[in-house]
């Protein structure tokens, strides 16, 4: 058998190994840490439009009862995604608002001096001609989201006031 046949063949086989490794550090350096970067981005702007609905859901729902004449209840129930809390700001501040703790800096959630921020917050207000309570001022899910069931209620106590109160 010839000599230089071996080798070439030896030589080949060597310089696809070396390709293959140098694919492998490219893909471990490269690909993988942008990968997960854009995973943490997308499980933000998810947790970030789930609380934002469960909020609007809340005030929808204070304004529908706060509109209808007379004594008036609704049950709901709202998603809180992981690291997010839903708040209840009574009399006189009237709103619902909602915070979330993001995986990534974002743009969209600035910190005081401007630059991308790692907590986000907004609030809607509630009509002034609502008097609005809530027996628990905030609803907190930790590092796992859950269902908060919600009696919202309508009462006059002389005047209307519309309840937040969980139900268990």
């Amino acid at each position: 058998m010839d000599c230089t046949v071996l080798n070439a063949k030896g030589q080949i086989s060597l310089e696809f190994i070396l390709i293959v490794v140098i694919i492998l550090i490219y893909v471990q350096t490269v690909i993988l840490p942008v990968s997960s970067t854009a995973l943490n981005a997308a499980d933000d702007v998810t947790r970030l439009s789930q609380a934002r609905k469960a909020a609007q859901d809340l005030t929808g729902t204070i304004n529908y009862i706060g509109a209808v004449p007379g004594t008036s209840a609704q049950t709901i129930t709202i998603f809180i995604p992981k690291n997010t809390a839903i708040h209840c700001y009574a009399n006189p501040l009237q709103k619902i608002g909602f915070e979330v703790n993001l995986n990534t800096p974002a743009f969209a959630c600035p910190d005081a001096l401007g630059t991308p921020g790692t907590h986000c917050d907004k609030n809607f207000t509630i009509p002034s001609n609502t008097y609005l309570e809530c027996a628990v001022p905030s609803i907190y899910a930790g590092g796992n989201g859950f269902a908060q069931h919600l009696k919202i209620e309508k009462k006059y106590d002389p005047q209307p006031k519309v309840t937040v109160e969980p139900v268990i």
